[in-house]
């Protein structure tokens, strides 16, 4: 980002590799030289801000989508499917012969 000049300055903000969120960034007119003296710092924290603060709540279905679809792909990779999931014993069909022995 290039240093402030104004008070309201819009800019994008990439979010993984298909999401862009704008950002405004409004700032006091008298704190436009605090920010420009040591813009890189100020920037990252920004970006740690919004990392930690902005994009959990505002994309938080895209999030828990993202993670459901890599979990189920690292089981899948791993070998595992819904039917091998459980407690491993075998299932006991409980009948009238079973009850009997």
């Amino acid at each position: 980002m290039a240093p402030l000049n104004t008070t309201r300055t819009l800019f994008e903000v990439r979010v993984g590799a298909y999401h862009t969120i704008e950002v405004l960034l409004q700032i006091r007119q008298s704190d436009i030289s605090w920010w420009n003296s040591d813009l890189q710092n100020h920037e990252r924290q920004l970006h740690k801000l919004l990392g930690r603060r902005v994009l959990p709540v505002e994309c938080r279905d895209e999030i828990e989508e993202f993670h459901s679809k890599r979990r189920i792909r690292e089981e899948r990779k791993a070998g595992f499917s819904e039917a091998k999931k459980g407690d491993g014993k075998k299932k006991v069909i409980v009948g009238e012969a079973n009850l009997k022995k």
